[in-house]
């Protein structure tokens, strides 16, 4: 296995995950003003809209993390781009359906098949691109692939501003569909590693270990789902007009920290970059809610962006650290799994505190979350590289 880390090693899965990015940010931009302005229905239910991807992923991450190490990454990247198919289909059966009620479980169903998908695509591709380029990398794989994630947020939510002009869902839909299309012919070009030999660890005892991290990741997710999911509302509930900007500007940010500070998990270790990364994210969450103006709300989502950038490959460092090489991608699925909680959980809470009080306050809960997920990065011990840098499996266990 190499010990130099080249981007273009990983770029086949790295560009299949930005692709499907592109879909989900230009979906997840549309959905909340689709819930609220078309089929009339409140803060809590676009939430639950939004909510509902993540319970599935939540579910759905035991399985996918199970796929990689005993079926192989690349099969598990590839059913999730199947799943993620089938979500772009509901969406187009949602948006051709008669009635607000049936539009909305529609929708709802094809979110949850869309959670299935992005934990399988993942979990996947990360699962894959570490076994390419030897656990020594993980943090740089982590930070591309979230690059990947995110720069597609960035790209789809501006996209989805042009193609939902008339109001329509359908367009986006459309996108959704091709885009998934895109992704599975680039599937197919990976080279297709088998399954890791040795004893795994029931997934209940490596998620143990993988708490305290995956606590900190949870807890910093919750300010970036404020955003996510009701950054539109809240510009629109201001009288601004640049809410498809807002998530733009923290995918950019995000994007940016990771380009040219992504090693820096892997150099100087999790706690450390976390720590920092949680500091500017609490900053950024701070100005979307104390802010009196578009400029600093389109500020605080960026820096929220810079902030929250760092924060997975931090932690998930941490995490892969305290497991043995077979059971990584259980531990990336078990730490991913504290990310969709975040979502599942939290959304709804901030459309109920919405409705009963201001848009804003969810980001006053996001401030208040990620100020404890520092609190927590402060108490952590580092882990030493020693499981972390056990050798990958030679190429004759490949199929």
């Amino acid at each position: 296995m190499n010990s130099d880390f080249r981007l273009a090693r990983i770029a086949p899965a790295v560009w299949a995950v930005f692709f499907c990015f592109v879909g989900i940010g230009a979906t997840i931009s549309v959905i909340p003003v689709y819930v609220s302005a078309q089929l009339g229905f409140g803060s809590f239910v676009v939430g639950m809209v939004v909510a509902s991807q993540y319970v599935a992923m939540l579910l759905a991450r035991p399985a996918a993390g199970s796929t990689v190490d005993t079926n192989g990454p690349r099969i598990a990247l590839q059913r999730g781009l199947l799943f993620f198919l089938l979500a772009g289909i509901g969406y187009l059966l949602s948006a051709m359906a008669d009635g607000a009620s049936i539009k909305l479980v529609v929708l709802i169903v094809a979110r949850l098949i869309l959670g299935i998908a992005e934990s399988y695509i993942v979990t996947g591709a990360l699962g894959w691109a570490i076994r390419h380029t030897g656990p020594s990398h993980a943090g740089k794989v982590m930070a591309w692939n979230g690059n990947a994630m995110y720069g597609g947020i960035a790209v789809g939510a501006p996209l989805a501003g042009l193609l939902s002009v008339s109001g329509s869902f359908e367009p986006v839909a459309w996108v959704s569909i091709l885009l998934a299309i895109v992704g599975i012919s680039i599937s197919i070009r990976l080279c297709p590693y088998g399954p890791i030999g040795g004893i795994r660890a029931p997934f209940r005892h490596t998620l143990r270990l993988v708490a305290q991290p995956g606590l900190g990741l949870l807890l910093a997710s919750v300010g970036y789902g404020a955003i996510l999911g009701f950054v539109n509302l809240y510009f629109q509930h201001n009288g601004w007009s640049s809410g498809f900007f807002a998530i733009s500007g923290f995918g950019f940010a995000y994007v940016a920290v990771r380009v040219f500070f992504g090693g820096l998990p892997d150099k100087y270790g999790g706690v450390k970059v976390a720590i920092w990364s949680l500091i500017i994210e609490s900053t950024g969450q701070a100005l979307l809610y104390f802010g009196s103006n578009e400029f600093m709300a389109l500020l605080g989502a960026a820096l929220s962006g810079a902030g929250f950038s760092l924060v997975v490959p931090a932690f998930g460092v941490e995490a892969v650290r305290r497991v043995s090489h077979q059971d990584r991608g259980a531990a990336m699925a078990g730490y991913l799994a504290f990310f969709d909680l975040a979502f599942g959980a939290a959304i709804p809470l901030a459309g109920l505190l919405a409705d009963a009080y201001t848009i804003g306050v969810v980001y006053l809960l996001g401030l208040l979350c990620t100020l404890a997920g520092l609190t927590i990065a402060t108490k952590m011990k580092p882990r030493e590289n020693i499981p972390f840098m056990i050798a990958e499996p030679s190429d004759s266990q490949t199929k």
